[in-house]
């Protein structure tokens, strides 16, 4: 028996975090257009508040044709961890923390070949106030939590979605080119796929997932994972 366990170390701020948050939302259509208009706001009561708007218009422009141009913002904030953690032996959190943000614009064509849905996606993403590490002064071996500088990532997405066979197999692929990447260890290409196969009562599952070679950084520095696939089955 070694007695009433307590406390030793104190790792952060360990009292409740408040927030509140609100969403709301349009949608008019006229004709073949339709358009979204959307804003949340959250408010935090250690970082203040950040409003995230949305907006979305959409064309049927033919009978199997739709065009869409999307603009989206969303943010993050920091963690308890990162704003305050005091006796962790490896970071150090820094309550100067702003919310990391991202201002999304997407463009995407849609397409309707009978039971297959094609579509192609270009997006640009602009990401602002980036959660970094940084190595402390002095002697201290443990890194602190800092605020980055502003990056930009940009890329195209095409997809393919069907019901084949009577509906006894839906298929979906994705294969994403990332033209613009914050830096190399964000893999250029990715891709996944899913086949799902129904016979009766049976059914069969196979999905796999591509990611091309990209670098990984470690405390001895970068080096380069190649690239690779993974596939799985199920029954």
């Amino acid at each position: 028996h070694y007695g009433t366990p307590r406390k030793t170390a104190t790792f952060g701020d360990l009292s409740a975090r408040k927030s509140a948050g609100i969403f709301g939302q349009y949608q008019h259509q006229i004709g073949s257009v339709s358009t979204t208009l959307g804003a949340r706001f959250d408010a935090y009561a250690d970082i203040g508040w950040s409003l995230s708007p949305r907006a979305a218009i959409a064309w049927n422009a033919l009978q199997n044709t739709d065009l869409k141009l999307m603009f989206g913002q969303a943010f993050r904030a920091p963690g308890v961890n990162e704003l305050s953690a005091s006796a962790n032996p490896v970071h150090v959190g820094n309550p100067n923390l702003e919310a990391e943000t991202a201002r999304t614009l997407e463009a995407a064509a849609l397409q309707r070949l009978g039971p297959l849905q094609v579509g192609l996606t270009a997006y640009r993403s602009q990401l602002g106030n980036e959660i970094i590490t940084e190595a402390r002064p002095g002697m201290d071996p443990r890194t602190t939590y800092a605020q980055g500088g502003d990056q930009t990532v940009s890329g195209l997405e095409a997809e393919l979605v069907g019901d084949l066979w009577a509906r006894r197999l839906r298929a979906r692929g994705v294969v994403t080119w990332a033209a613009q990447r914050v830096d190399d260890t964000f893999p250029e290409w990715l891709a996944a796929l899913a086949l799902v196969g129904r016979h009766g009562p049976a059914s069969l599952t196979t999905r796999g997932r591509y990611r091309s070679a990209r670098d990984q950084q470690t405390t001895d520095g970068l080096f380069e994972l190649d690239s690779y696939w993974v596939l799985d089955l199920h029954a």
